[in-house]
Protein backbone atom coordinates (compact mmCIF):
# COMPACT_ATOMS: atom_id res chain seq x y z
CA UNK A 1 0.00 0.00 0.00
CA UNK A 2 1.47 3.53 -0.94
CA UNK A 3 -0.09 6.59 0.46
CA UNK A 4 0.29 9.97 -0.09
CA UNK A 5 3.29 12.33 1.43
CA UNK A 6 1.90 14.79 4.01
CA UNK A 7 3.22 17.53 1.90
CA UNK A 8 0.74 16.34 -0.92
CA UNK A 9 -2.56 16.32 0.99
CA UNK A 10 -3.54 19.94 0.00
CA UNK A 11 -3.51 18.69 -3.51
CA UNK A 12 -5.16 16.26 -2.84
CA UNK A 13 -8.22 17.77 -1.38
CA UNK A 14 -7.74 20.13 -4.47
CA UNK A 15 -8.38 17.31 -6.98
CA UNK A 16 -11.37 15.86 -4.56
CA UNK A 17 -12.94 19.30 -5.02
CA UNK A 18 -12.36 19.65 -7.95
CA UNK A 19 -14.25 16.12 -9.12
CA UNK A 20 -16.62 17.41 -6.97
CA UNK A 21 -17.17 20.48 -9.18
CA UNK A 22 -17.43 18.43 -11.83
CA UNK A 23 -20.31 16.27 -11.31
CA UNK A 24 -22.18 19.33 -9.59
CA UNK A 25 -21.95 21.30 -12.83
CA UNK A 26 -23.27 18.56 -15.22
CA UNK A 27 -26.31 18.32 -13.27
CA UNK A 28 -26.94 21.73 -12.40
CA UNK A 29 -29.37 21.64 -15.14
CA UNK A 30 -31.33 19.48 -13.22
CA UNK A 31 -32.48 21.50 -10.33
CA UNK A 32 -35.31 23.22 -12.06
CA UNK A 33 -36.61 20.29 -12.87
CA UNK A 34 -39.91 19.11 -11.90
CA UNK A 35 -41.17 16.06 -10.24
CA UNK A 36 -41.61 13.45 -12.58
CA UNK A 37 -44.58 11.60 -10.69
CA UNK A 38 -42.40 8.50 -10.60
CA UNK A 39 -42.91 7.28 -7.08
CA UNK A 40 -42.56 11.40 -6.23
CA UNK A 41 -45.90 11.00 -4.43
CA UNK A 42 -45.34 8.25 -2.21
CA UNK A 43 -41.80 10.29 -1.44
CA UNK A 44 -42.69 13.99 -1.41
CA UNK A 45 -45.96 15.41 -3.02
CA UNK A 46 -48.60 13.03 -1.19
CA UNK A 47 -46.91 12.43 1.76
CA UNK A 48 -48.33 14.58 4.85
CA UNK A 49 -45.89 13.49 7.21
CA UNK A 50 -42.67 14.41 4.91
CA UNK A 51 -44.65 18.05 4.29
CA UNK A 52 -44.43 18.32 8.07
CA UNK A 53 -40.92 19.11 8.21
CA UNK A 54 -38.28 17.53 10.67
CA UNK A 55 -40.42 17.36 13.48
CA UNK A 56 -41.10 15.26 16.71
CA UNK A 57 -44.30 13.83 14.68
CA UNK A 58 -41.97 13.61 11.82
CA UNK A 59 -39.22 11.80 13.15
CA UNK A 60 -41.16 9.37 15.40
CA UNK A 61 -43.61 8.50 12.17
CA UNK A 62 -39.98 7.97 9.93
CA UNK A 63 -38.50 5.09 12.40
CA UNK A 64 -41.97 3.04 12.45
CA UNK A 65 -43.22 3.39 8.73
CA UNK A 66 -42.75 1.21 6.09
CA UNK A 67 -44.38 3.59 3.85
CA UNK A 68 -43.38 2.85 -0.14
CA UNK A 69 -42.40 -0.84 1.31
CA UNK A 70 -39.24 0.59 2.70
CA UNK A 71 -37.78 1.13 5.72
CA UNK A 72 -35.42 4.03 5.35
CA UNK A 73 -36.08 7.14 8.12
CA UNK A 74 -32.88 9.31 7.38
CA UNK A 75 -34.47 9.01 3.99
CA UNK A 76 -37.25 10.35 5.10
CA UNK A 77 -36.12 12.66 7.02
CA UNK A 78 -33.40 13.91 4.33
CA UNK A 79 -36.92 14.79 2.33
CA UNK A 80 -38.92 16.72 5.02
CA UNK A 81 -35.46 19.05 5.73
CA UNK A 82 -35.73 20.19 2.05
CA UNK A 83 -39.65 20.17 2.18
CA UNK A 84 -38.76 22.89 4.97
CA UNK A 85 -36.75 24.67 2.50
CA UNK A 86 -39.03 24.76 -0.53
CA UNK A 87 -42.29 23.59 0.63
CA UNK A 88 -43.87 22.16 -3.09
CA UNK A 89 -41.46 23.45 -5.31
CA UNK A 90 -38.87 20.11 -5.87
CA UNK A 91 -35.80 22.51 -6.89
CA UNK A 92 -34.33 21.93 -2.90
CA UNK A 93 -34.87 17.94 -3.20
CA UNK A 94 -33.39 18.68 -6.50
CA UNK A 95 -30.33 20.18 -4.83
CA UNK A 96 -29.79 17.64 -2.82
CA UNK A 97 -29.57 15.09 -4.85
CA UNK A 98 -27.07 16.54 -6.55
CA UNK A 99 -24.58 17.73 -3.72
CA UNK A 100 -25.01 14.27 -2.74
CA UNK A 101 -23.33 13.06 -6.14
CA UNK A 102 -20.65 15.49 -6.17
CA UNK A 103 -19.68 14.61 -2.43
CA UNK A 104 -20.01 10.97 -3.52
CA UNK A 105 -17.49 11.60 -6.53
CA UNK A 106 -15.47 13.51 -4.35
CA UNK A 107 -14.83 11.30 -1.50
CA UNK A 108 -14.61 8.14 -4.12
CA UNK A 109 -11.46 10.05 -5.17
CA UNK A 110 -10.60 10.31 -1.97
CA UNK A 111 -10.64 6.70 -0.59
CA UNK A 112 -8.78 5.87 -3.51
CA UNK A 113 -5.96 8.03 -3.35
CA UNK A 114 -5.43 8.00 0.07
CA UNK A 115 -4.70 4.40 0.56
CA UNK A 116 -3.00 3.97 -3.11
CA UNK A 117 -1.19 7.08 -3.69
CA UNK A 118 -1.95 7.21 -7.09
CA UNK A 119 -3.28 10.61 -8.55
CA UNK A 120 -4.26 9.43 -12.21
CA UNK A 121 -6.41 6.24 -11.83
CA UNK A 122 -8.01 7.84 -8.94
CA UNK A 123 -8.78 10.49 -10.49
CA UNK A 124 -10.33 9.06 -13.57
CA UNK A 125 -12.08 6.39 -11.77
CA UNK A 126 -13.83 9.35 -9.62
CA UNK A 127 -14.44 11.41 -13.15
CA UNK A 128 -16.17 7.73 -14.62
CA UNK A 129 -18.07 7.38 -11.18
CA UNK A 130 -19.25 11.40 -11.54
CA UNK A 131 -20.17 12.03 -15.60
CA UNK A 132 -21.13 8.26 -16.30
CA UNK A 133 -24.94 8.19 -17.36
CA UNK A 134 -26.19 5.29 -15.96
CA UNK A 135 -25.68 7.12 -13.15
CA UNK A 136 -28.46 9.90 -14.11
CA UNK A 137 -31.73 7.83 -12.58
CA UNK A 138 -29.98 7.97 -9.39
CA UNK A 139 -29.62 11.84 -9.38
CA UNK A 140 -32.06 13.48 -11.55
CA UNK A 141 -34.96 11.14 -9.83
CA UNK A 142 -36.14 12.47 -6.47
CA UNK A 143 -37.36 9.54 -5.09
CA UNK A 144 -34.13 7.80 -5.79
CA UNK A 145 -32.57 10.18 -3.02
CA UNK A 146 -31.98 7.27 -0.80
CA UNK A 147 -29.56 5.66 -2.86
CA UNK A 148 -27.23 8.95 -3.34
CA UNK A 149 -27.83 9.34 0.44
CA UNK A 150 -27.00 5.82 1.12
CA UNK A 151 -24.08 5.54 -1.03
CA UNK A 152 -22.32 8.40 0.76
CA UNK A 153 -22.87 7.12 4.40
CA UNK A 154 -21.04 4.37 2.74
CA UNK A 155 -18.18 5.74 1.52
CA UNK A 156 -17.80 7.81 4.40
CA UNK A 157 -17.58 4.33 6.42
CA UNK A 158 -15.08 3.06 4.15
CA UNK A 159 -13.01 5.91 4.65
CA UNK A 160 -13.28 5.30 8.42
CA UNK A 161 -12.96 1.61 8.59
CA UNK A 162 -10.05 2.17 6.30
CA UNK A 163 -8.33 4.50 8.80
CA UNK A 164 -8.96 2.45 11.34
CA UNK A 165 -7.34 -0.36 9.64
CA UNK A 166 -4.14 1.62 8.93
CA UNK A 167 -4.13 3.61 12.43
CA UNK A 168 -5.68 0.63 14.35
CA UNK A 169 -8.13 3.98 15.80
CA UNK A 170 -10.78 2.80 18.24
CA UNK A 171 -13.06 6.39 17.21
CA UNK A 172 -12.20 5.05 13.42
CA UNK A 173 -13.77 1.74 13.96
CA UNK A 174 -17.15 3.21 15.74
CA UNK A 175 -17.02 6.27 13.26
CA UNK A 176 -17.38 3.44 10.11
CA UNK A 177 -20.33 1.41 11.94
CA UNK A 178 -22.28 4.70 12.96
CA UNK A 179 -21.52 5.93 9.11
CA UNK A 180 -23.05 2.02 8.18
CA UNK A 181 -25.69 2.50 10.17
CA UNK A 182 -26.66 5.63 8.89
CA UNK A 183 -26.38 4.32 5.20
CA UNK A 184 -28.45 1.10 6.01
CA UNK A 185 -31.19 3.26 7.57
CA UNK A 186 -31.15 5.51 4.28
CA UNK A 187 -31.07 2.49 1.67
CA UNK A 188 -29.94 -1.20 2.39
CA UNK A 189 -28.26 -1.34 -0.68
CA UNK A 190 -25.23 -1.28 1.74
CA UNK A 191 -25.58 -5.14 3.24
CA UNK A 192 -22.92 -6.15 1.04
CA UNK A 193 -20.49 -3.64 3.14
CA UNK A 194 -18.74 -6.08 5.79
CA UNK A 195 -17.76 -8.02 2.35
CA UNK A 196 -16.64 -5.00 0.62
CA UNK A 197 -14.52 -3.89 3.43
CA UNK A 198 -12.82 -7.20 3.55
CA UNK A 199 -12.00 -6.47 -0.07
CA UNK A 200 -10.54 -3.37 0.81
CA UNK A 201 -8.53 -5.42 3.27
CA UNK A 202 -7.27 -7.24 0.02
CA UNK A 203 -6.25 -3.98 -1.79
CA UNK A 204 -5.29 -1.31 -1.30
CA UNK A 205 -4.63 -1.91 2.28
CA UNK A 206 -3.40 -5.41 1.54
CA UNK A 207 -3.61 -6.59 5.05
CA UNK A 208 -4.31 -10.06 4.06
CA UNK A 209 -0.84 -11.57 2.23
CA UNK A 210 0.14 -12.04 -1.45
CA UNK A 211 0.35 -15.52 -2.59
CA UNK A 212 0.59 -17.41 -6.06
CA UNK A 213 -2.92 -18.93 -5.60
CA UNK A 214 -4.94 -15.89 -4.08
CA UNK A 215 -7.83 -17.40 -2.65
CA UNK A 216 -5.68 -19.53 -0.29
CA UNK A 217 -4.41 -16.77 1.92
CA UNK A 218 -7.83 -14.74 1.37
CA UNK A 219 -9.45 -17.87 2.87
CA UNK A 220 -7.22 -18.30 5.66
CA UNK A 221 -6.86 -14.87 6.63
CA UNK A 222 -10.56 -14.19 6.10
CA UNK A 223 -11.82 -15.53 9.00
CA UNK A 224 -9.69 -13.42 11.48
CA UNK A 225 -10.88 -10.30 9.49
CA UNK A 226 -14.36 -11.08 9.35
CA UNK A 227 -14.35 -11.43 13.22
CA UNK A 228 -13.41 -7.25 13.17
CA UNK A 229 -15.93 -7.16 11.36
CA UNK A 230 -19.06 -9.00 13.64
CA UNK A 231 -20.55 -5.45 14.59
CA UNK A 232 -21.12 -4.76 11.07
CA UNK A 233 -22.51 -8.12 10.24
CA UNK A 234 -24.80 -7.54 12.74
CA UNK A 235 -25.68 -4.28 11.54
CA UNK A 236 -26.41 -5.51 7.98
CA UNK A 237 -28.47 -8.76 9.37
CA UNK A 238 -30.89 -6.67 11.21
CA UNK A 239 -31.07 -4.18 8.20
CA UNK A 240 -31.88 -7.02 5.83
CA UNK A 241 -34.58 -8.82 8.16
CA UNK A 242 -35.82 -5.82 8.84
CA UNK A 243 -36.13 -4.99 4.66
CA UNK A 244 -37.91 -8.45 3.65
CA UNK A 245 -40.38 -7.94 6.46
CA UNK A 246 -41.08 -4.79 5.49
CA UNK A 247 -41.40 -5.24 1.72
CA UNK A 248 -43.18 -8.96 2.78
CA UNK A 249 -46.01 -7.20 4.43
CA UNK A 250 -46.34 -3.86 1.98
CA UNK A 251 -46.72 -6.65 -0.77
CA UNK A 252 -43.53 -5.70 -2.86
CA UNK A 253 -42.58 -8.77 -3.55
CA UNK A 254 -45.96 -9.65 -4.96
CA UNK A 255 -44.98 -9.19 -9.28
CA UNK A 256 -41.66 -11.23 -8.38
CA UNK A 257 -43.07 -14.00 -6.66
CA UNK A 258 -44.26 -15.88 -9.67
CA UNK A 259 -41.35 -15.66 -11.49
CA UNK A 260 -39.74 -18.96 -11.50
CA UNK A 261 -36.21 -19.71 -10.85
CA UNK A 262 -34.44 -20.28 -13.65
CA UNK A 263 -36.06 -17.81 -14.87
CA UNK A 264 -34.55 -14.62 -12.54
CA UNK A 265 -31.17 -17.13 -12.70
CA UNK A 266 -31.12 -16.68 -15.95
CA UNK A 267 -32.19 -12.82 -16.01
CA UNK A 268 -29.37 -12.55 -13.39
CA UNK A 269 -27.06 -13.56 -15.72
CA UNK A 270 -28.16 -11.64 -18.78
CA UNK A 271 -28.52 -8.41 -16.31
CA UNK A 272 -24.65 -8.52 -15.31
CA UNK A 273 -23.61 -8.66 -18.48
CA UNK A 274 -25.84 -5.97 -19.67
CA UNK A 275 -24.66 -3.45 -16.94
CA UNK A 276 -21.11 -3.96 -18.60
CA UNK A 277 -22.83 -3.59 -21.99
CA UNK A 278 -24.00 -0.23 -20.65
CA UNK A 279 -21.22 0.95 -18.93
CA UNK A 280 -18.77 0.44 -22.50
CA UNK A 281 -21.51 1.45 -24.89
CA UNK A 282 -23.81 3.86 -22.87
CA UNK A 283 -27.03 3.81 -24.75
CA UNK A 284 -30.58 3.04 -24.43
CA UNK A 285 -31.06 3.96 -21.02
CA UNK A 286 -34.52 3.98 -19.42
CA UNK A 287 -36.72 4.36 -16.29
CA UNK A 288 -37.57 0.73 -16.22
CA UNK A 289 -36.87 -2.51 -17.76
CA UNK A 290 -39.41 -4.89 -17.64
CA UNK A 291 -38.63 -8.55 -16.83
CA UNK A 292 -38.59 -11.00 -19.86
CA UNK A 293 -40.19 -13.57 -17.69
CA UNK A 294 -38.27 -16.44 -19.75
CA UNK A 295 -38.90 -14.84 -22.87
CA UNK A 296 -34.56 -15.00 -23.55
CA UNK A 297 -32.59 -17.93 -25.18
CA UNK A 298 -31.06 -20.55 -23.35
CA UNK A 299 -28.10 -19.84 -25.51
CA UNK A 300 -28.15 -16.15 -24.67
CA UNK A 301 -27.14 -17.14 -21.16
CA UNK A 302 -24.92 -19.75 -21.36
CA UNK A 303 -23.14 -17.92 -23.78
CA UNK A 304 -22.74 -14.76 -21.09
CA UNK A 305 -22.58 -16.91 -18.45
CA UNK A 306 -19.34 -18.01 -19.97
CA UNK A 307 -18.33 -14.75 -20.50
CA UNK A 308 -18.88 -13.36 -16.87
CA UNK A 309 -16.73 -16.61 -15.73
CA UNK A 310 -13.64 -16.35 -17.91
CA UNK A 311 -13.73 -12.56 -16.49
CA UNK A 312 -13.61 -14.19 -13.50
CA UNK A 313 -11.18 -16.87 -14.29
CA UNK A 314 -8.99 -13.84 -15.68
CA UNK A 315 -9.06 -11.91 -12.78
CA UNK A 316 -8.78 -14.64 -10.12
CA UNK A 317 -5.30 -15.77 -12.20
CA UNK A 318 -3.81 -12.12 -12.46
CA UNK A 319 -5.15 -10.85 -8.54
CA UNK A 320 -1.36 -12.02 -7.46
CA UNK A 321 -0.09 -9.48 -9.56
CA UNK A 322 -2.99 -7.23 -10.30
CA UNK A 323 -5.10 -7.16 -6.66
CA UNK A 324 -7.51 -4.30 -7.96
CA UNK A 325 -8.64 -6.27 -10.80
CA UNK A 326 -9.63 -8.84 -7.86
CA UNK A 327 -11.16 -6.24 -6.05
CA UNK A 328 -12.84 -4.39 -8.91
CA UNK A 329 -14.42 -7.53 -10.42
CA UNK A 330 -15.73 -8.68 -7.15
CA UNK A 331 -16.69 -5.19 -5.59
CA UNK A 332 -19.12 -5.16 -8.83
CA UNK A 333 -20.59 -8.65 -8.94
CA UNK A 334 -20.74 -8.74 -4.61
CA UNK A 335 -22.48 -5.45 -4.40
CA UNK A 336 -25.20 -6.72 -7.01
CA UNK A 337 -25.86 -9.47 -5.48
CA UNK A 338 -28.89 -7.98 -3.44
CA UNK A 339 -30.45 -6.37 -6.47
CA UNK A 340 -29.60 -8.73 -9.41
CA UNK A 341 -33.40 -10.33 -8.84
CA UNK A 342 -32.54 -13.95 -7.56
CA UNK A 343 -35.16 -12.46 -4.64
CA UNK A 344 -37.24 -10.54 -6.64
CA UNK A 345 -38.71 -7.51 -5.35
CA UNK A 346 -41.36 -6.22 -8.23
CA UNK A 347 -41.46 -6.40 -11.39
CA UNK A 348 -37.75 -5.08 -13.27
CA UNK A 349 -35.69 -6.94 -14.80
CA UNK A 350 -32.74 -4.73 -13.89
CA UNK A 351 -32.05 -0.86 -13.25
CA UNK A 352 -29.67 1.75 -13.69
CA UNK A 353 -29.96 2.90 -10.24
CA UNK A 354 -28.56 -0.74 -9.24
CA UNK A 355 -25.24 0.47 -11.11
CA UNK A 356 -24.37 3.19 -9.01
CA UNK A 357 -22.72 1.22 -6.10
CA UNK A 358 -21.32 -1.60 -8.21
CA UNK A 359 -19.63 -0.31 -11.31
CA UNK A 360 -17.49 1.43 -8.98
CA UNK A 361 -15.61 -1.66 -8.96
CA UNK A 362 -15.55 -1.81 -13.07
CA UNK A 363 -14.21 1.87 -13.01
CA UNK A 364 -11.09 0.90 -10.36
CA UNK A 365 -10.53 -2.30 -12.65
CA UNK A 366 -10.20 0.55 -15.94
CA UNK A 367 -8.39 3.40 -14.36
CA UNK A 368 -5.37 1.15 -12.91
CA UNK A 369 -5.23 -1.14 -16.02
CA UNK A 370 -5.09 1.57 -18.10
CA UNK A 371 -2.62 2.90 -15.93
CA UNK A 372 -0.05 -0.01 -15.24
CA UNK A 373 -0.60 -0.11 -19.49
CA UNK A 374 0.10 2.64 -20.60
CA UNK A 375 3.91 3.51 -22.22
CA UNK A 376 2.84 7.50 -22.89
CA UNK A 377 1.35 8.91 -19.86
CA UNK A 378 0.71 12.14 -21.88
CA UNK A 379 -1.28 10.64 -23.98
CA UNK A 380 -2.77 8.64 -21.59
CA UNK A 381 -3.71 11.79 -19.63
CA UNK A 382 -5.56 13.11 -23.12
CA UNK A 383 -7.47 9.47 -23.40
CA UNK A 384 -9.05 10.19 -19.98
CA UNK A 385 -9.88 14.04 -20.72
CA UNK A 386 -11.81 13.00 -23.97
CA UNK A 387 -13.40 9.57 -22.80
CA UNK A 388 -14.66 11.98 -19.40
CA UNK A 389 -15.67 14.68 -22.23
CA UNK A 390 -17.52 12.29 -24.01
CA UNK A 391 -19.15 10.22 -20.89
CA UNK A 392 -20.49 14.34 -19.73
CA UNK A 393 -22.09 14.68 -22.97
CA UNK A 394 -23.95 11.53 -23.01
CA UNK A 395 -25.12 11.99 -19.39
CA UNK A 396 -26.58 15.89 -20.89
CA UNK A 397 -28.48 14.45 -23.08
CA UNK A 398 -29.69 11.72 -20.72
CA UNK A 399 -30.54 14.14 -18.19
CA UNK A 400 -32.96 16.17 -20.62
CA UNK A 401 -35.50 13.33 -20.29
CA UNK A 402 -36.03 13.36 -16.59
CA UNK A 403 -37.25 16.93 -17.09
CA UNK A 404 -40.60 15.68 -16.14
CA UNK A 405 -42.68 12.78 -16.65
CA UNK A 406 -44.25 12.84 -19.83
CA UNK A 407 -40.11 13.60 -21.31
CA UNK A 408 -39.40 10.56 -19.05
CA UNK A 409 -41.98 7.91 -20.31
CA UNK A 410 -41.51 9.08 -23.62
CA UNK A 411 -38.32 8.15 -23.83
CA UNK A 412 -38.52 4.58 -22.04
CA UNK A 413 -41.63 3.72 -24.26
CA UNK A 414 -39.19 5.05 -27.12
CA UNK A 415 -35.96 2.63 -26.54
CA UNK A 416 -37.52 -0.38 -24.82
CA UNK A 417 -40.43 -2.44 -25.89
CA UNK A 418 -43.77 -4.34 -24.39
CA UNK A 419 -43.16 -1.94 -21.61
CA UNK A 420 -46.36 -1.75 -19.88
CA UNK A 421 -45.21 -0.05 -17.20
CA UNK A 422 -43.77 3.06 -19.09
CA UNK A 423 -47.11 3.18 -21.32
CA UNK A 424 -48.70 3.13 -17.44
CA UNK A 425 -46.55 5.67 -16.61
CA UNK A 426 -46.29 7.68 -19.35
CA UNK A 427 -50.70 7.71 -19.83
CA UNK A 428 -50.97 8.83 -15.69
CA UNK A 429 -48.07 11.97 -16.90
CA UNK A 430 -50.66 12.98 -19.61
CA UNK A 431 -53.86 12.29 -16.89
CA UNK A 432 -52.03 14.57 -14.55
CA UNK A 433 -51.81 17.51 -17.00
CA UNK A 434 -55.23 17.38 -18.17
CA UNK A 435 -54.51 15.49 -21.86
CA UNK A 436 -56.94 12.29 -21.60
CA UNK A 437 -57.06 11.90 -25.16
CA UNK A 438 -53.29 11.54 -25.05
CA UNK A 439 -53.44 9.52 -22.01
CA UNK A 440 -56.08 7.27 -23.00
CA UNK A 441 -54.02 5.32 -25.78
CA UNK A 442 -51.45 4.32 -23.33
CA UNK A 443 -53.23 2.95 -20.49
CA UNK A 444 -54.94 0.43 -23.60
CA UNK A 445 -51.25 -0.18 -24.61
CA UNK A 446 -50.74 -1.06 -21.26
CA UNK A 447 -53.47 -3.62 -20.40
CA UNK A 448 -52.89 -5.11 -23.93
CA UNK A 449 -49.18 -5.75 -23.04
CA UNK A 450 -50.41 -6.81 -19.15
CA UNK A 451 -54.27 -7.73 -19.14
CA UNK A 452 -53.71 -8.02 -15.07
CA UNK A 453 -51.91 -4.62 -14.47
CA UNK A 454 -53.60 -3.26 -11.68
CA UNK A 455 -51.41 0.48 -12.07
CA UNK A 456 -53.15 0.79 -15.42
CA UNK A 457 -56.59 -0.48 -14.35
CA UNK A 458 -56.79 1.64 -11.91
CA UNK A 459 -55.69 4.42 -13.96
CA UNK A 460 -58.36 3.59 -16.90
CA UNK A 461 -60.97 3.05 -13.88
CA UNK A 462 -60.31 7.05 -13.02
CA UNK A 463 -60.49 8.14 -16.44
CA UNK A 464 -64.25 6.24 -16.90
CA UNK A 465 -65.35 7.89 -13.78
CA UNK A 466 -64.13 11.45 -14.96
CA UNK A 467 -65.98 11.03 -18.24
CA UNK A 468 -68.89 9.61 -16.11
CA UNK A 469 -69.09 6.00 -17.21
CA UNK A 470 -69.66 4.75 -13.65
CA UNK A 471 -70.08 1.30 -14.33
CA UNK A 472 -68.13 0.50 -16.59
CA UNK A 473 -65.37 2.08 -14.27
CA UNK A 474 -66.60 -0.32 -11.48
CA UNK A 475 -65.95 -3.18 -13.40
CA UNK A 476 -62.50 -2.29 -14.62
CA UNK A 477 -61.42 -1.38 -11.06
CA UNK A 478 -63.18 -4.62 -9.34
CA UNK A 479 -60.60 -6.12 -11.86
CA UNK A 480 -58.04 -4.58 -10.04
CA UNK A 481 -59.13 -5.20 -7.06
CA UNK A 482 -58.40 -9.22 -8.23
CA UNK A 483 -54.84 -8.53 -9.08
CA UNK A 484 -53.70 -6.12 -6.47
CA UNK A 485 -55.36 -7.08 -3.39
CA UNK A 486 -53.57 -5.50 -0.78
CA UNK A 487 -53.31 -2.15 -2.73
CA UNK A 488 -54.53 0.87 -1.07
CA UNK A 489 -55.44 3.23 -3.94
CA UNK A 490 -57.20 0.35 -5.50
CA UNK A 491 -59.43 0.12 -2.75
CA UNK A 492 -59.88 3.37 -2.57
CA UNK A 493 -60.89 4.64 -6.10
CA UNK A 494 -62.99 1.50 -5.92
CA UNK A 495 -64.38 2.85 -2.79
CA UNK A 496 -65.17 5.97 -4.88
CA UNK A 497 -66.80 4.70 -7.68
CA UNK A 498 -68.86 2.42 -5.65
CA UNK A 499 -69.91 6.39 -4.12
CA UNK A 500 -70.36 7.71 -7.57
CA UNK A 501 -72.60 4.88 -8.07
CA UNK A 502 -75.28 5.47 -5.08
CA UNK A 503 -73.65 1.92 -3.84
CA UNK A 504 -72.87 3.25 -0.83
CA UNK A 505 -72.52 0.24 1.46
CA UNK A 506 -70.28 -1.33 -0.98
CA UNK A 507 -68.17 2.21 -0.86
CA UNK A 508 -67.99 1.89 2.86
CA UNK A 509 -66.35 -1.72 2.57
CA UNK A 510 -63.56 -0.72 -0.05
CA UNK A 511 -63.07 2.83 2.30
CA UNK A 512 -62.46 0.21 5.11
CA UNK A 513 -60.13 -2.15 3.36
CA UNK A 514 -57.93 1.59 2.09
CA UNK A 515 -57.99 2.09 5.43
CA UNK A 516 -56.53 -0.80 6.95
CA UNK A 517 -53.58 -1.14 4.02
CA UNK A 518 -52.83 2.56 4.21
CA UNK A 519 -53.82 4.23 7.88
CA UNK A 520 -51.88 7.25 7.20
CA UNK A 521 -53.91 8.01 4.50
CA UNK A 522 -55.62 11.47 4.89
CA UNK A 523 -57.88 11.05 1.89
CA UNK A 524 -58.72 7.99 2.79
CA UNK A 525 -60.38 9.33 6.16
CA UNK A 526 -62.01 12.10 4.16
CA UNK A 527 -64.13 9.58 1.97
CA UNK A 528 -64.66 7.61 4.92
CA UNK A 529 -66.04 11.24 6.48
CA UNK A 530 -67.99 11.10 3.17
CA UNK A 531 -69.78 8.24 3.53
CA UNK A 532 -70.69 8.40 6.87
CA UNK A 533 -72.20 11.71 6.43
CA UNK A 534 -74.38 10.20 3.25
CA UNK A 535 -75.67 7.34 5.42
CA UNK A 536 -76.65 9.49 8.16
CA UNK A 537 -73.93 8.72 10.63
CA UNK A 538 -72.71 12.51 11.43
CA UNK A 539 -70.94 11.83 14.55
CA UNK A 540 -68.49 8.96 12.42
CA UNK A 541 -68.63 11.39 10.15
CA UNK A 542 -66.99 14.22 12.03
CA UNK A 543 -64.66 11.69 13.32
CA UNK A 544 -63.20 10.67 10.29
CA UNK A 545 -63.17 14.30 8.78
CA UNK A 546 -60.52 15.27 12.29
CA UNK A 547 -58.68 12.19 11.61
CA UNK A 548 -57.76 13.16 7.92
CA UNK A 549 -56.95 16.72 8.85
CA UNK A 550 -55.02 15.14 12.06
CA UNK A 551 -52.76 13.93 9.67
CA UNK A 552 -52.81 16.44 7.07
CA UNK A 553 -53.58 19.57 8.78
CA UNK A 554 -53.76 21.92 5.04
CA UNK A 555 -56.27 19.28 3.51
CA UNK A 556 -58.87 21.64 2.24
CA UNK A 557 -61.60 19.17 1.31
CA UNK A 558 -61.89 17.65 4.92
CA UNK A 559 -61.87 21.32 6.28
CA UNK A 560 -64.89 22.43 3.41
CA UNK A 561 -66.73 18.90 5.40
CA UNK A 562 -65.73 19.45 8.74
CA UNK A 563 -67.33 23.05 8.98
CA UNK A 564 -70.59 22.24 6.53
CA UNK A 565 -71.10 19.34 9.43
CA UNK A 566 -70.61 22.09 12.30
CA UNK A 567 -72.95 24.40 10.70
CA UNK A 568 -75.77 21.52 10.44
CA UNK A 569 -77.62 21.07 13.19
CA UNK A 570 -77.97 18.07 14.77
CA UNK A 571 -80.42 15.59 14.24
CA UNK A 572 -83.35 16.16 16.93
Amino acid sequence: MTKPQSNSTSIAWRYAFGVGVLAFALYASSISFGFTGYDDNDYVTDNPYVQRGVSGESIVWAFTTGHAANWHPVTWLSHAMDWEISGERPWMHHVTNVLLHAANSSLLFLLLYRYTGALWPSLFAAALFAVHPINVQSVAWVAERKNVLSTFFGLASLIAYSEYATRRSIPMYCAAGAFLALGLMSKPMLVTWPFVMLLLDYWPLQRIAASTRPFSPFLREMSKYAVEKVPFFILVLLSSVTTYLVQASAGAMGEGAGVPMLYRVGNAVIAYAAYLGKTSWPFGFAAFYPHPLGMFPLWKVAVLGVFLLAIAGVVIQQSAKRRYLFVGWFLYVGTLVPVIGIVQVGAQSMADRYAYVPLIGIFIAIAWTLNERAYHKRALLWLGVAVVAALGLRTAVELRHWRNGITLWEHATAVTSNNYIAHNNLGTAYKKAKMLDEAVPHFVRSLEISPNHAGALINMGQVLLEQNRVEQAIQTLEKAAQSATRNPEVRFTLASAYFRGQRFDKAMEQAMLAQSLDPSDPKVYNLLGIISDVQGRREDAIRYFQQALAISPGLRSAEVNLERLWSRKPAG
